[in-house]
């Protein structure tokens, strides 16, 4: 029964989407040829955008090479400690 649904659902959205005639619109900006000032808005939108996650991404790559030097430290000092040369 439930695959049967599963189904039946998966072909209803094709056919709402298929049988869709009238095209979908798209709002005035993106249907513009992109000049005037709110072209310039989206675009530096988008940049500044870009910039905030790349400065994210930089923050989480050096936390794990912040992580990887800790543990690679800590490992090296375990194992020349006196405990591990069987004092």
């Amino acid at each position: 029964m439930r695959y049967n649904l599963r189904s039946l659902l998966k072909s209803l959205t094709l056919a709402c989407v298929f049988l869709t005639t009238h095209p979908l619109m798209a709002c005035s900006s993106c249907f513009s040829k992109g000049t005037g000032k709110m072209a310039e808005g989206a675009n530096m939108a988008i940049l500044s955008l870009g910039l905030i996650i790349s400065i994210l991404l930089c923050g989480f790559a050096a936390f794990f090479i912040y992580l990887w030097k800790k543990s690679r430290d800590y490992s090296l000092q375990g194992s020349n400690s006196e405990f591990k040369k069987g004092r």
